[in-house]
């Protein structure tokens, strides 16, 4: 790799997300939650229940892909799943009294990734990169040909972490998109 590939926005771009990634595991490792599942989470918290298949529309995947993600968090004790007593064919889903309190510590824990991302940056200077990666999901969301299962929810509603100031606390604008809570 040649010097200007290091410094090409593309390359920078995939730098920080690997990062943020490793980071995040090292952070939620502990928990016992594994990659993806913080997306489950806070959909579960902010409205206490939701079907299986509205927590794959809200993360982009396939009901298949949550279904096994959905198995390994109920064994570990976050969820528990119920038939709907309408319709048999749905699954409805929700937080135990485990998940609940593991939900709020994975807030915490990206609350302090947040303020270790954006150490030494203005409010202006997230506002300017938040409005910079938008548009450019934008762009890349009108690209595709269709929604692919890679696709994330375009409402940030499975997202993580709120949007937060410098010292980390939320404020409802920032970094994110203003829809995370």
């Amino acid at each position: 790799m040649t010097e200007r590939d290091q410094g090409s926005i593309g390359w920078l771009l995939g730098r920080v997300f690997r990062l943020h990634f490793i980071r995040s595991q090292e952070l939620l490792g502990p928990l016992g939650i594994y990659a993806g599942q913080e997306h489950i989470f806070f959909p579960l918290a902010k409205r206490g229940e939701r079907t299986q298949n509205e927590l794959a529309e809200i993360m982009g995947r396939r009901p298949a892909t949550v279904a096994v993600m959905l198995k390994r968090m109920e064994k570990a004790g976050f969820i528990e799943r119920t038939s709907d007593e309408k319709d048999r064919r749905v699954t409805r889903v929700r937080l135990t009294g485990q998940g609940t309190a593991t939900a709020a510590e994975i807030r915490t824990q990206f609350g302090r990734l947040n303020r270790e991302c954006f150490e030494g940056f203005s409010e202006e200077e997230k506002a300017t990169l938040a409005g910079y990666l938008k548009r450019m999901g934008d762009n890349l969301a009108s690209s595709l040909s269709r929604r692919s299962d890679e696709c994330v929810s375009s409402t940030g509603e499975g997202a993580p972490f709120p949007a937060a100031g410098a010292d980390g606390n939320e404020t409802g604008k920032g970094v994110t998109d203003g829809n995370r809570s």
